[in-house]
């Protein structure tokens, strides 16, 4: 007698596999889950060394946070999460209380943060937009978000506390690009008095130089010293200066050059530490780009016998306009 136990063994492992193979179809395997972003930054050190740090390397914590616009708009807060900014600095060599760190984007825009700032000692605002006080924030490299506001152009610096502090747009540098280690600087602040009455501080003057995004131009001046070597000052047209507190900004906008009140006319003076004042009228510096509040020389901070600000240009009346040490602008004899 044949044995034909193979047989009905080969016909089960066939209806086996058949069975197999539809429950797969049925159930298929899931597809791995997309891969998160890797971001990189560029970090230079004071010593000059360029170290790419990957960021996708570092400790993961969340955050929470949002920002204020100098148009008073507040964005947040929102929750997040990154790398703490003191860990990416650690990989390139630290960063001491001598340091400022310059913040790059890669469009170019450029934010300077004082060793204070980058540790995270920033001024905190209220629902309304109104100061409340220093308040002392963990700075990160916002690497993801599962909200819609900070889920883009990352890595981005942002600022977080338990309760999701408030702090300066400016700060907030998106698509960070570079990391620099730069010579430790001073804040500073002058005085804005005229229709409204503000104060213009060393990050918020740096930003409105810098954004990439704004209408209102930066601007150059190239002379020369008293010993004959080329300089260049870098600043912005005293008219934008101007604009932050004449009462022509433009809703949720940047600010706005109040032209009807110009064309009217009133007197700018422009105060220096020790008192000296110079005086323009508004209609010589409306959308005048020659007469100029430089920040920067050859790419530097001003030093002190000459910052933090001054004027230069090609469109001061006279060589004594060119104030130095500037502590105060002023907006004087307004139209009815």
């Amino acid at each position: 007698m044949k044995r034909r136990t193979p047989v009905f063994l080969g016909l089960a492992l066939v209806l086996s596999m058949v069975l197999l193979a539809a429950c797969g179809e049925a159930n298929p395997t899931p597809p791995d889950p997309p891969a998160s972003p890797s971001y990189s930054v560029r970090v230079v050190a004071r010593d000059g060394t360029s170290h790419e740090i990957d960021l996708s390397s570092l400790e993961v914590k969340d955050g929470k946070g949002g920002f204020i616009k100098t148009t008073g708009t507040i964005v947040g807060p929102d929750t997040f999460s990154g790398v703490s900014i003191d860990e990416v600095l650690e990989k390139a060599g630290g960063f001491t209380e001598d340091d400022a760190l310059a913040v790059t984007a890669s469009d170019g825009y450029t934010m300077t943060l004082t060793y204070e700032q980058v540790k995270g000692l920033l001024m905190v605002y209220g629902e309304d937009g109104q100061a409340l006080k220093v308040t002392d924030l963990d700075t990160m490299l916002i690497t993801s978000s599962d909200g819609d506001l900070f889920s883009s152009e990352l890595p981005r610096l942002g600022f977080s506390s338990p309760d999701g502090a408030v702090s300066d747009g400016h700060f907030w540098v998106k698509s960070v690009a570079e990391l620099t280690v730069v010579e430790g600087l001073s804040d500073w602040e002058i005085a804005l008095t005229g229709v409204e009455s503000v104060g213009l501080d060393r990050s918020s003057f740096e930003s409105m130089a810098e954004c990439p995004d704004t209408p209102h131009p930066a601007a150059t001046f190239e002379t020369t010293t008293k010993e004959g070597d080329a300089i260049v000052y870098e600043g912005v047209p005293l008219w934008l200066v101007i604009s932050m507190f004449d009462g022509g900004d433009a809703e949720g906008g940047h600010y706005l050059f109040n032209k009807g009140l110009a064309d009217k006319g009133y007197t700018i003076e422009v105060v220096a530490a020790d008192g000296m004042t110079v005086e323009f009228t508004s209609q010589e510096v409306a959308y005048n780009a020659d007469i100029i509040v430089a920040y920067k020389v050859d790419g530097k901070p001003l030093g002190e016998d000459e910052g933090p600000l001054r004027l230069v240009g090609s469109g001061l009346p006279s060589k004594k306009h060119g104030v130095k040490q500037i502590a105060e602008i002023r907006l004087v004899n307004l139209p009815e």
